[in-house]
């Protein structure tokens, strides 16, 4: 298993069974990095898998209600790697830019990570993240 830290990008999917899908990803040559459970709010768990290919990553997650979050597609999110997030968020402040979600920190990686997600012009999502 590769350190999730390593990777520069990665894109986010919601899907409707994690484990059919790791499974299909898996059979198209995807390597499973890791695999993490975080309490939903709502009494259950969310279940994410993330998934490498030549030097990709692939976050895969299954919310506990099922339902397509914030009314967008299953392809939620883009995410770029950052040296420093308070720097990124001096910026957006600047241009007027509001902060959809975070700064919020997650285990992912060795050291966990911070992250925040901004919306762009035509709602797409875009997160910037920093390993710890």
């Amino acid at each position: 298993m590769q350190d999730l830290s390593t990777f520069s990008s990665h894109c986010g999917i919601q899907v409707s069974d994690l484990e059919a899908s790791i499974e299909f990803y898996l059979g198209l040559g995807f390597t499973l990095q890791s695999r993490y459970q975080l309490p939903s709010g709502n009494g259950s768990n969310d279940h994410v898998a993330f998934l490498s290919f030549y030097g990709g990553l692939l976050e895969l997650y299954q919310l506990s209600n099922d339902k397509p979050c914030h009314n967008v597609g299953r392809i939620n999110h883009f995410a770029i790697k950052v040296d420093d997030l308070s720097h990124i968020q001096i910026k957006l402040k600047e241009k007027h830019i509001d902060i959809l979600k975070g700064p919020k920190t997650l285990p992912f990686g060795c050291h966990g990570m911070q992250f925040l997600t901004i919306e762009g012009l035509d709602y797409e999502r875009i997160e910037f993240k920093h390993f710890l």
